[in-house]
C-alpha cells in the first residue's frame, strides 16, 4: 500500500518541446515521478493509490502534475472527475491542456467545466486542447448541440486569435474537435449550425495559399484534411470547397476530398473520380478507385480495373486485380491470366497470387490451372492465397490437403474455406487443428466448431488444448484461451465442472472471471475468481526515459529499405522502454509487415505472422494528446491494456484511432519505404541509433 508522497520542486532546464508542439517535461522529483507511474502502471487498483494521484494534483512541480492529471484521466473513471476539474485553473498553461483532454477520458461527459473556463482562457494550446476534448465528449442530443456551439465559440471567439484569424494550435484543435463531433453527433440532431459550415469551410481552405513546406504547413494540411472529412460526414461539402480540395497540393487533402465522393449528382461524381484516377497520388488514386467500386455501374468498374491493373503502384494495381474477379469479360480474363503468369519483379508475388483468386471467379477453369503452382509455392503467403483460391473454387481436396501444411497461417486460410463448403463433416480436421501452437489458428477452429454433433469428441480436444495454451503463461493468449471456453461453455455442464475450477485461479483475471460465470451456469452457485496474476513487468526509471528522450530506432528491411523511427518515452514510457528493449534484444530480427491495408496502416511484428500471437506480457494503454497522424507509430491492441508489441504505421491520418492506441513514435525518415510495403515485407532488424 502506498501512502501519500512528498513531492520536489521543478527544474526548468528539463522542459522540452515535442515536435508536434505538445509541450513536455521531464519531472525533477524522479522519486516522486517512478511513484506516479507505479501507480498509473497498476491502474491505481491498490489502497491509497487515488489518493497519490490526487496529493500529485498539489505538486509544485508543474511536470508531475501534468502526470497525475494524465494518469487520473487515464483510468477513465468518472467518479475522478472532480479531481480533475482542479486542473482546468492551473497557471501553467500545458497542465490545463492535460486536464481537458483527462476530463473527456474519464467517460464522465460533464462539459460545463469545461464550456465555464471559455470564458477565462485566453492561451491558444489550451483552447485547442479544450476543443479536442469537447468534440469526443457528447453523444446525446442536447449535449452534441452545447458541444457543438462551444466549439463554434472557440473557433471564431477573440481569444487566441491572431492577425488573419485563430491561431494556429486553435485552427488545430478546432478542427480535431469538430472532426470527432461529427462522428458522434446522434442521427437525430437536426442540421449543424450555419455557423458551423461557415468555420469548417474556412478550416478546409486554410493555408491553400501558403507556399513552401515546414511545420506550419504540414499543420494547415491536416487541418484541411478534418474540415473536409468532417463537412463530408455532416453531407455539407459544397461543390466550391471540393473544387478547391481536388487541386490541394497536399495529396492527403486530394485523398480525404476524393473519399468524401459519396453524395451530389452520378455526373459530378464521375467528373472527380476521373480526376482522382488520374491523381499522380498513388494513394489519391486507390481511393477513387475505393470510391468507384462503391459508385459505379459493374461494367464501369470493370473497364477502369482493367487500365489500372498496370498501374506502377502495387497497391492499386492489386486493388484494379480483385475487382477483376467479379468481371466476366474477355478482357479482365486477359489482363488476370497475364498477371497471374508473370515472373515476380523484384521478388514480390502479391500480383500473381491477386490474379489468380480474381480468376478463380473471373475464368473458373484458368484459375485451377495455375491453382497447382500457388500450393506447391516454398512461399507459405503464396500457399495462404492458394487456399483463398481453392475456397473460391469451391476445390475442398486442395483445401484439405493445405489444413495439414506446415504453417500454421495456411492451415487457418484452408479451414475457413473447407468449413465454408462442408460445414460440420471437417470437425475432426478441426479438432486436429487444436494441437497446433498458433494462436490464431487454435482460436479459429474452436470458433467453427460451434454447434458440433460431435461434444464428445470436441470436448476433451478443447481441454487439452487449454492447458497446453495455459502452462505457456503467455497473457496474449487470451484470445484463443476465450474461443477455447466458448466452446467449453457450450458444451459444458455441471458434470465437467472439475476440468475447469483450475482457471478460477488463472493468471489472467479476465480469464479466471470468465471460468467463475461459467461454474455459475452450470451450478447455480456463485463462483468466486480467485486469479494468481503474474508479476509486473519491471518499470522504466526516470533515467531509461531520460536515455531515450530524442532518440530514434532505425528499422532495417531485407529489401534494403531503412526508416527511422523518432521515439516518445515521455509520453508512452512503459511501451516506448518495451518497444526499445525488445528491439535491442533481436525480437523484430526477420518478422514480417503481415498486415497492409492501403490507405490506413501497416502493421507487423508478431512472430507468427497474424493478429494473435505477440510478445507474452500484455502492456497498458497509455493514450494521451498526439494524433494518430500519417507517420506516427502505434502499438496493437484488442481492447483495453492488451498491447502485445506489434506495431503499426498510419499510412494517413487516421483521426478515429486517436485515443484509442497508444502512440510511441513517428517516422521521421523512410515514409516511402513504408508507402511501398506489401504484405510479408520483412524486417531485418530494428536498432536503437547511437546518440
Amino acid at each position: 500500500m502506498l501512502t501519500a508522497v512528498t513531492f520536489g520542486p521543478a527544474d526548468a532546464r528539463q522542459r522540452v518541446a515535442s515536435p508536434a508542439g505538445l509541450p513536455f517535461a521531464m519531472p525533477h522529483d524522479t522519486a516522486g515521478y517512478r511513484t506516479l507511474l507505479a501507480v498509473e502502471d497498476r491502474r491505481a487498483r491498490e489502497p491509497g493509490d487515488v489518493g497519490v494521484l490526487e496529493t500529485a494534483l498539489q505538486a509544485p512541480d508543474p511536470a508531475l502534475r501534468r502526470v497525475a492529471v494524465r494518469a487520473l484521466g487515464r483510468l477513465e473513471r468518472p467518479d475522478l472527475t472532480a479531481a480533475i476539474v482542479t486542473l482546468l485553473g492551473d497557471p501553467v498553461a500545458s497542465v490545463r491542456s492535460e486536464a481537458a483532454n483527462a476530463l473527456a477520458q474519464s467517460g464522465s461527459g460533464l462539459i460545463v467545466p469545461l464550456v465555464q473556463r471559455l470564458d477565462a482562457e485566453t492561451d491558444p494550446g489550451v483552447l485547442g486542447a479544450m476543443a479536442e476534448a469537447l468534440g469526443r465528449m457528447g453523444t446525446r442530443n442536447a449535449t452534441s448541440r452545447a458541444i457543438e456551439r462551444a466549439l463554434l465559440r472557440i473557433g471564431t471567439g477573440d481569444a487566441g486569435r491572431e492577425a488573419g484569424g485563430p491561431s494556429l494550435p486553435v485552427r488545430v484543435g478546432a478542427a480535431r474537435g469538430l472532426y470527432a463531433w461529427a462522428r458522434t453527433r446522434p442521427d437525430s440532431l437536426r442540421s449543424p449550425l450555419p455557423g458551423t459550415v461557415q468555420l469548417l469551410e474556412t478550416l478546409a481552405v486554410d493555408g491553400t495559399s501558403l507556399t513552401g513546406e515546414g511545420p506550419n504547413a504540414r499543420w494547415r494540411s491536416r487541418v484541411r484534411r478534418l474540415a473536409i472529412g468532417a463537412l463530408a460526414r455532416l453531407h455539407a461539402l459544397p461543390g466550391p470547397i471540393l473544387d478547391v480540395a481536388m487541386d490541394d497540393r497536399d495529396a492527403g487533402v486530394r485523398r480525404v476530398a476524393v473519399a468524401a465522393l459519396t453524395g451530389g449528382s452520378r455526373a459530378d461524381i464521375r467528373r472527380y473520380l476521373a480526376r482522382g484516377l488520374s491523381d499522380q497520388s498513388p494513394a489519391v488514386r486507390f481511393e477513387a478507385f475505393r470510391v468507384l467500386r462503391r459508385t459505379a455501374a459493374p461494367e464501369d468498374v470493370c473497364r477502369h480495373a482493367v487500365d489500372l491493373a498496370g498501374d506502377d503502384d502495387d497497391h492499386v494495381a492489386l486493388a484494379a486485380l480483385d475487382a477483376l474477379g467479379a468481371c466476366h469479360t474477355p478482357a479482365a480474363q486477359t489482363v488476370l491470366r497475364a498477371a497471374a503468369d508473370s515472373e515476380p519483379a523484384g521478388g514480390t508475388w502479391h500480383r500473381r497470387a491477386h490474379a489468380v483468386v480474381s480468376l478463380a471467379g473471373a475464368d473458373p477453369e484458368a484459375a485451377r490451372n495455375r491453382l497447382p503452382l500457388l500450393q506447391a509455392a516454398a512461399n507459405p503467403w503464396l500457399r495462404t492465397w492458394a487456399a483463398r483460391a481453392a475456397a473460391r473454387l469451391g476445390d475442398s481436396s486442395t483445401l484439405a490437403r493445405l489444413a495439414t501444411d506446415e504453417n500454421d497461417n495456411v492451415r487457418e486460410s484452408a479451414v475457413r474455406g473447407l468449413f465454408a463448403l462442408r460445414g460440420h463433416t471437417v470437425d475432426s480436421t478441426l479438432i486436429a487443428q487444436l494441437k497446433r501452437s498458433d494462436y490464431q489458428l487454435v482460436r479459429t477452429a474452436a470458433g467453427l466448431l460451434a454447434g458440433s454433433p460431435r461434444p464428445q469428441a470436441v470436448w476433451p480436444a478443447l481441454r487439452r488444448a487449454l492447458r497446453r495454451i495455459t502452462a505457456e503463461r503467455r497473457e496474449t493468449s487470451r484470445d484463443a484461451r476465450w474461443a477455447i471456453l466458448d466452446r467449453m461453455a457450450e458444451f459444458g455442464d455441471g458434470e465437467r465442472a472439475r476440468d475447469l475450477e483450475p482457471y478460477l485461479h488463472d493468471f489472467d483475471p479476465v480469464i479466471a472471471a470468465r471460468t467463475a460465470r461459467m461454474l455459475d451456469g452450470w451450478g447455480g452457485t456463485r463462483t468466486s475468481a480467485a486469479p494468481r496474476p503474474l508479476p509486473p513487468v519491471p518499470l522504466p526509471t526516470p533515467a531509461d526515459l531520460g536515455r531515450l528522450r530524442g532518440r530514434t530506432l532505425t528499422m532495417t528491411m531485407h529489401s534494403g529499405g531503412v526508416v527511422r523511427i523518432l521515439l516518445l518515452p515521455i509520453e508512452a514510457p512503459t511501451n516506448v522502454t518495451r518497444f526499445v528493449d525488445l528491439a535491442e534484444s533481436g525480437y523484430f530480427d526477420h518478422l514480417s509487415l503481415h498486415r497492409v491495408v492501403p490507405n490506413f496502416v501497416v502493421q507487423g511484428g508478431s512472430p507468427g505472422a497474424n493478429e494473435y500471437v505477440g510478445a507474452g506480457a500484455f502492456s497498458r494503454d497509455e493514450l494521451g494528446r498526439r494524433g494518430h497522424w500519417r507517420g506516427t507509430v502505434g502499438i496493437s491492441t484488442r481492447g483495453r491494456d492488451t498491447g502485445d508489441a506489434q506495431i503499426f504505421v498510419n499510412l494517413v491520418d487516421n483521426p478515429r484511432l486517436d485515443h484509442n492506441y497508444t502512440i510511441v513514435g513517428i517516422v521521421v525518415d523512410g515514409m516511402a519505404v513504408i508507402d511501398e510495403v506489401l504484405e510479408g515485407a520483412t524486417i531485418a532488424r530494428i536498432r536503437l541509433d547511437e546518440r
